[in-house]
């Protein structure tokens, strides 16, 4: 069964059903899955994008379309529900990662889907119409780690001092 609520021809069926066997787990496998799929069945094309997931929101998927533009995903059994599919249309934006310091997930601009965007783990500076930043995660997580390694270092001076004072080393 697919998102519309239709059955795909069988012979896909028994391909997902065999490609489940081989892989046990399919999760984080879509695009390959698919590749593999479409390679099988040459009428299939490959579909990057995004699906929406009840509790997950937007994530990036990959699935295969028949020429009548039905769905066949042969790794939809990883989300619990899919409410849509979303073709990728250049430009579209992609998530690269997530925010180490606010948690956010961090979505840019993609042209082109064989190019791999680069990772992030600190969302931008969010910049004011007068040039200043606003907000900014990475400065703050660097100032974060600044004082860390300051009580640190005061943590070792201080343990030298008690060490040369008692005469161990």
């Amino acid at each position: 069964m697919n998102a519309a609520g239709t059955l795909a021809p069988l012979k896909y069926i028994a391909w997902i059903a065999d490609y489940m066997e081989r892989n046990r787990s399919v999760f984080g496998r879509c695009k390959e899955a698919v590749k593999e799929m479409v390679q099988q069945f040459p009428e299939l094309t490959a579909v990057p994008g995004h699906v929406q997931v009840p509790g997950w929101g937007k994530r990036g998927h990959w699935w295969c379309t028949t020429k009548e533009g039905q769905i066949v995903d042969p790794t939809a059994s990883q989300f619990p529900h899919i409410y849509s599919y979303e073709p990728w249309k250049p430009g579209d934006e992609v998530m690269v990662g997530k925010c180490f310091n606010c948690g956010d997930e961090i979505w840019v601009p993609l042209l082109d889907i064989d190019v791999a965007p680069e990772r992030k783990t600190f969302c931008d500076p969010m910049i004011l119409d007068d040039g200043s930043e606003e907000y900014n995660c990475e400065k703050e997580y660097e100032a974060y780690l600044e004082k860390e390694n300051e009580k640190y270092e005061q943590a070792d001076e201080g343990r030298d001092q008690t060490d040369s004072t008692d005469g161990h080393r």
